[in-house]
């Protein structure tokens, strides 16, 4: 499909045209779409389609997105501003609808589009929801009223408003990922909406089956050949990129166009010169008004006599920075500069390269992949962090084994050492027993021989009182002891 801004009777309109016959249904369906949703939202919020041929013809309308007003009001630092706009979002996505609201149950074709059943019964939920109602798609017009620009993706089922609201979130939030991490945590945008960390996780798998069905029809789309934009009002870039200087007076005040210079600049542009009023002192440099990879190699200031002073890059909105080369996601790349007081500087002279101007959808696909990946990490660290907590308990069951056989050890040991004293006590005791017991044999052997000596003697005496008692003097000596004796015993008796 093609786009063409055109003038019609002093209007300017625009108009998208198929460039295949398969982009013929898509047209058609842009228009079902609108009818369908204009029975249901608040009247003249929808922008208005013409049908011609094949091709739907808008109206050019000029305004601000939700999703440039809240930018603007993060990048300025202003949190009050930022969270009005979210909240004015979250007032519109419940009551575009007006009473065209249900509680959300998992119809037969909820579950067959997002393949399971999710437990969300009871949530409000649009009867007929328009996918795409992200913040770049709703323009605040200059009397206040809304306009949704863009109604590609319209469902004929109830679908939750918590939902569309978590996918507007996310699209902003990592589309400008650069510009808001440091400036607002993603679920602080889900607390305004009371979106629960249990609902994240099932809108997130929904978005995921939102996108494999959005991917699988653009793939058959390209397949025949049908050229798509993402949304209907951004435009081919011209073939003349325009980088824009612009500046104030002071961090109260805002950037605005008036206060601005652009030059035209290609691949061969190398260096930009601005002439400057010396009492500015903040600037905002957009290189492009595209997507677009730049190294920015040096801003300087010269004052009225050419007196130098090189400017630091205060903040910029790249998705990321190597070295001095930034890689810009977002089609308004922009770089913050400051100017010390007391300078007074007349131009400002940048030195740049521009690398390369990426085409639309690049960083799209860069985004779904860093998405993916990011998931794929977390859900890596928080299995790390699972595998961490049991290996450290696996350790600290192995340490508690290790002291109980330690003390089963150390018990061992001092029995060991014990059974050793006690063994060292044994063997001296035993050795002292064998001193004793040699002696003990010793004397014994003395005795033995002592013995045999007076068998000896007590045998030989023997034989000399045998030899004595068969003597005559020995039987003449035992008569007389026995006179003797009665002669005794006599003399006894006579004395009484």
């Amino acid at each position: 499909m093609k786009t063409v801004i055109y003038e019609e009777d002093g209007l300017k309109k625009v108009m998208k045209q198929a460039v295949a016959p398969s982009g013929v249904a898509h047209i058609r369906k842009i228009m079902q779409n609108y009818k369908d949703l204009n029975m249901h939202y608040k009247e003249d919020i929808l922008l208005r389609p013409q049908l011609q041929d094949d091709s739907i013809i808008f109206e050019y309308i000029t305004a601000y997105s939700l999703d440039e007003l809240i930018l603007e009001a993060a990048l300025n630092k202003k949190k009050k501003d930022f969270f009005y706009y979210i909240e004015l979002y979250k007032q519109f996505i419940n009551e575009v609808a007006c009473f065209n609201y249900t509680t959300f149950s998992n119809t037969e074709q909820f579950v067959s589009f997002f393949n399971k059943k999710y437990p969300l019964e009871g949530l409000k939920s649009f009867i007929t929801p328009n996918i795409d109602l992200n913040f770049d798609n709703i323009f605040l017009l200059k009397n206040q009223e809304f306009k949704v620009l863009d109604y590609e993706w319209v469902l004929n089922f109830p679908v939750p408003v918590e939902f569309v609201a978590f996918r507007a979130i996310n699209t902003f939030y990592y589309a400008h990922y650069s510009s808001l991490v440091n400036f607002v945590d993603v679920n602080e945008l889900f607390d305004v909406f009371e979106i629960s960390d249990e609902r994240i996780v099932h809108y997130t798998k929904m978005s995921i089956a939102f996108a494999d069905f959005v991917g699988t029809n653009q793939a058959t789309v390209r397949q025949n050949g049908y050229l798509k934009k993402s949304s209907p009002f951004e435009f081919k870039e011209p073939e003349i990129i325009t980088s824009q200087l612009f500046y104030k007076n002071s961090n109260e005040d805002i950037f605005s166009e008036e206060d601005s210079m652009r030059i035209g600049v290609d691949s061969q542009t190398s260096i930009l010169q601005f002439s400057v009023d010396a009492n500015m002192k903040n600037f905002r440099f957009d290189p492009a008004d595209k997507s677009s990879v730049i190294r920015i190699e040096k801003a300087i200031a010269y004052d009225s006599a050419d007196k130098a002073l090189e400017l630091s890059l205060m903040d910029t909105n790249a998705s990321f920075v190597m070295d001095s080369t930034h890689f810009f996601a977002t089609d308004d790349p922009q770089v913050y500069f400051f100017i010390e007081p007391g300078f007074q500087a007349s131009r400002i002279e940048i030195t740049l390269k521009y690398i390369h101007f990426l085409e639309e959808g690049f960083f799209i696909q860069i985004g779904k992949r860093y998405e993916e990946l990011t998931r794929f990490l977390s859900s890596l660290e928080n299995n790390l962090e699972k595998e961490r907590e049991f290996s450290q308990q696996t350790i600290l069951d192995y340490q508690l084994r290790i002291d109980e056989k330690q003390g089963l050890l150390q018990t061992v040991q001092d029995i060991n050492l014990s059974l050793e004293v006690e063994s060292k006590r044994l063997e001296s005791e035993l050795l002292e027993q064998n001193k004793v017991n040699n002696e003990l044999c010793h004397e014994n052997s003395q005795l033995i021989s002592e013995k045999e000596i007076l068998q000896k003697d007590l045998k030989i005496s023997k034989e000399i009182i045998s030899e004595i008692e068969s003597t005559i003097w020995w039987r003449t000596m035992q008569k007389l002891n026995s006179l003797g004796r009665k002669i005794k015993g006599e003399a006894k008796g006579k004395n009484k």
